[in-house]
Order: C-alpha cells, then sequence, then structure tokens
C-alpha cells in the first residue's frame, strides 16, 4: 500500500505526514552510504514512515499556547484528535502499534515501530538490533520544523518536553547517542553533517509513494 494512501485513509495532518517523511529520508540516505552489516532496508524504511501514526493521540496541551504548534490548523487538529482517541485511546505509542496492526503490515516492521520510544533512549545499546539503533537515530535527528544534530534534536527535545527535572537521563543520552552516531558514521560513506534540510528534501516526494508490504497479521 502507497504510504501517501495510508496517510490520507487515516487523515494524519501534514506536518505529521512531513516527520515521519523526513524521518525515512535520513534513514534512506544512511542505508544509500552503509558499508556496514547487510540491514533491511524494505524494513527500516517502512517502520520510519509508520512510526508516529498515532502520535496525534498525545496532544492533550492546549494547541494554541504552544509555540511551537501555533501556525496548525487548531480546529481541525481538535477534531482529528479527538477520533483519533475515541478509537485508539491517548497512549500515542500504543496508537502506533494499533494502527501497524490494523494495517496488516510485516510482523518485523511492527516489532521495530515498538522500540520507537523516547523513555528508552537511556537503555539502547548496540548490541541490539541495528535497524532499531539506525531508526532511533533518525527519528532524534528530526524536530518540528527539519533536520538537526543529534546534540542539538536532544536539547530541544528535553526542553520541549519539559524534562529539566530528569537532566541526569539526558545527559546519559546524550553520551550514549553521540557514541552510537560515531559508531553508525564509521559504516557510512557520508558524515553526520551531511544529513540536513537541502540533503533530505529531494527524497521526500518520492518517500510519498513508497510502497509498504501488507501480510494477514495472525
Amino acid at each position: 500500500m502507497i504510504i501517501q494512501s495510508i496517510y490520507d485513509q487515516y487523515n494524519i495532518p501534514d506536518h505529521l505526514q512531513l516527520h515521519m517523511l523526513r524521518v525515512a529520508g535520513v534513514c534512506q540516505m544512511i542505508c544509500d552510504h552503509w558499508s556496514g552489516t547487510k540491514i533491511d532496508r524494505n524494513t527500516l524504511i517502512s517502520a520510519a514512515l509508520l512510526h508516529d501514526m498515532g502520535n496525534l493521540v498525545k496532544y492533550t496541551f492546549d494547541i494554541t499556547t504552544n509555540t511551537i504548534l501555533q501556525w496548525l490548523d487548531t480546529k481541525e487538529l481538535k477534531k482529528q484528535q479527538k477520533i483519533m482517541i475515541e478509537k485508539y485511546g491517548d497512549d500515542d505509542h500504543a496508537a502506533n502499534i494499533a494502527i501497524c496492526k490494523e494495517l496488516e503490515v510485516d510482523k518485523n516492521i511492527i516489532k521495530l515501530v515498538d522500540a520507537v520510544e523516547f523513555n528508552n533512549l537511556s537503555v539502547f545499546t548496540l548490541e541490539k538490533n541495528i535497524l532499531e539503533i539506525l531508526l532511533i537515530y533518525s527519528d532524534l535527528r528530526v524536530w518540528p520544523f527539519g533536520i538537526l544534530s543529534i546534540l542539538w534534536r536532544l536539547e530541544e527535545a528535553f526542553i520541549r518536553y519539559k524534562r529539566i527535572d530528569r537532566l541526569w537521563e539526558g545527559k546519559a543520552a546524550l553520551k550514549l547517542w553521540t557514541k552510537h552516531e560515531n559508531i553508525i558514521f564509521a559504516h557510512c560513506s557520508i558524515l553526520p553533517t551531511d544529513i540536513h534540510d537541502e540533503s533530505i528534501t529531494p527524497l521526500l516526494e518520492h518517500l510519498r509513494w513508497f510502497d509498504i508490504v501488507t501480510t494477514l497479521w495472525t
């Protein structure tokens, strides 16, 4: 199923579509220049394009007072949010998984989407599935308005989610993900600085036509 058709079917807001497309774009750039152990490119990009399908349910704050989101159509967003919460609940991670199962995507894609949780940053190691590391890294590089360095993205995220009371966790995550970045790009023919808005943008329209393979969920 073409990913744009999926986005349209679920009325995914444009800004959320763009976030998932950008994350997939980072994944694709890494895959295109990867020289390490063979990775399942299709599963990685599919998971990137689906990983925040249920993200709208978590916007329980007043959107009109949030400076990051003031440019959105608040009325329409609230309407769609209500529909999503009624169907999937208010846990965005659970909603992500529920939608992937509903779409009957491959179980390996669902497993990969299930690994993407901000709260788990400090426990991921390279001993785990490399696809999890690559997907979470790619997600960390994308903020609401484009691509950031891993340093700026983590600092922005902790401020935006008001996690200053868990500063120790933030510092641990930053140290860990800086290490991961160094290892990831030891197996790439590009540098982290080669991944930016200008290099990702040409990939986005092509990714809208990416075909997500589906199977019966058992």
